[in-house]
């Protein structure tokens, strides 16, 4: 009876932190988004995960205005799939970094990487990044600075930060407001504005919003049993410090960040800013993790494990450093851009095999390694490889049940699963490349080319 209960109440409770949470889920890329410029409007059908607040955002238009285009239009009726219109105000195509620019032809990058000089002095270089799905990047030009008082909870062993047990003493009167806010000011301001996304932390009602936030019973329930669940972390800095050395040994000049765990409501997964890596708990529960089954498909729940944790803090971590700067509508670009991301995953986590780095399970891997030549050839004759579409070029790189180009039995994602192989040939060939020069090798289809790829 306990268990019906407590189901039927986060079934019901879930819609207070959907409504109250800004922020939603969005698929692994916001590049699939499709739109066709007409007059003084655009196009746009909703992709799964996409809200009015975050259209808003990505088209610098009002709310409003964009349901005064839409007559009927409203949050309940906001659905995927559907075709609206919103005002164009001179927007063009807004890609996965969110620069709203003119309307013009993509620019070849000059460089895949920025300069170290970039690296290490940046106060624009922010990211908020969901990793099984990829949010929308979050400029935050405010330095974190780390908690200096030694009552403050920081793991010695790892140097970790736990944002989320001295959050979570807070709530529980452990500690006070001020306390909290002198040890974790610019860390706050972010959690508050854009982490759960409850209002300006300047605002004189930012703490009887964020009670009234965290006192949602289900909600309080999930940051317990991720309490439990993560008391220790040892395991996370056992293989995330060994990790982090090894890239900051390939990138001298990247600034090193530091290391937060976090409470996000089931919305962000990684936090990367120029001086924080951070990482929300409850989204690595366990695949079985009852609150999770109502909620999320089975493709989405395999990678929400806490063996997903160090995975997705590097691969987070390297999205925001190394930002694809290519075509998002060309396939080749992005499987090799996500092709090198695995790669250098792989050899930071030499104990892993590649089929945990990829997000896969091992069957799946099998199942991909097995038909690797039937999957190269269909996307040759397809002639996918090279040419420019933004929907066929999200089916084959985004989180799904299966990747729809090639087969239902398919594992989803198998353009970054090809793009890997690719770089992975590259390399045992040219075993003198380091990273750095990996990462800036612009022209894909040389490397394809040099990697004498034919499976």
């Amino acid at each position: 009876m306990f268990g019906l209960l407590k189901h039927t109440t986060i079934l019901i409770a879930l819609l207070f932190v959907l409504l109250h949470n800004v922020k939603s889920e969005v698929a692994l890329y916001p590049d699939a988004t499709i739109f066709t410029q007409k007059d003084d409007f655009v196009s746009h059908i909703i992709q799964k995960g996409e809200t009015l607040h975050l259209l808003s955002k990505q088209y610098n238009v009002k709310i409003d205005d964009i349901l005064a285009a839409n007559p009927g239009l409203s949050v309940k009726t906001f659905n995927y799939g559907k075709k609206i219109r919103i005002p164009a105000k001179n927007t063009a195509i807004v890609d996965s970094k969110v620069k709203v620019t003119p309307k013009t032809e993509p620019q070849k990058p000059k460089a895949m990487i920025p300069s170290p000089d970039t690296l290490t002095n940046s106060s624009e270089k922010a990211e908020i990044i969901k990793t099984e799905t990829i949010n929308i990047p979050v400029v935050v030009t405010e330095k974190i600075q780390t908690p200096e008082n030694s009552n403050f909870h920081k793991t010695q062993e790892s140097n970790i930060i736990r944002f989320d047990v001295d959050l979570y003493r807070y709530l529980n009167k452990q500690i006070t407001e001020k306390e909290l806010t002198e040890n974790y000011k610019a860390f706050l301001k972010m959690y508050v504005e854009q982490i759960v996304g409850i209002g300006k932390f300047d605002s004189g009602e930012i703490f009887k919003q964020f009670n009234a936030f965290f006192s949602e019973p289900t909600l309080m329930s999930l940051y317990e049993d991720t309490e439990h669940k993560f008391k220790d972390i040892e395991f996370i800095s056992n293989e995330l410090n060994p990790a982090l050395e090894i890239l900051f040994r390939e990138f001298p000049r990247m600034a090193r960040p530091s290391v937060y765990t976090h409470i996000s409501g089931l919305n962000q997964s990684v936090v990367v800013t120029d001086d924080v890596l951070s990482i929300s708990l409850d989204k690595y529960m366990g695949a079985d993790y009852p609150f999770y089954k109502n909620y999320f498909k089975s493709h989405q729940l395999q990678n929400m494990t806490p063996e997903r944790i160090v995975p997705d803090y590097l691969l987070g971590f390297m999205m925001a450093n190394f930002s694809f700067q290519g075509r998002n509508d060309i396939l080749m670009e992005k499987m090799i851009y996500e092709g090198k991301l695995r790669y250098i995953l792989t050899r930071l986590l030499p104990n892993r095999k590649e089929w945990e780095c990829l997000g896969y399970t091992e069957e799946q891997y099998i199942w991909c390694t097995t038909n690797q030549t039937q999957i190269w050839k269909n996307i040759l004759r397809s002639g996918h490889l090279y040419t420019p579409d933004y929907m066929i070029t999200s089916k084959y790189i985004n989180s799904a049940p299966y990747t729809a180009t090639i087969s239902t039995e398919s594992p989803g994602g198998v353009g970054i699963w090809v793009g890997f192989q690719i770089v992975n040939v590259y390399m045992k060939d040219h075993p003198e490349t380091s990273f750095f020069q990996l990462m800036n090798i612009l022209d894909s289809r040389q490397l394809l080319i040099d990697s004498k790829y034919k499976p």
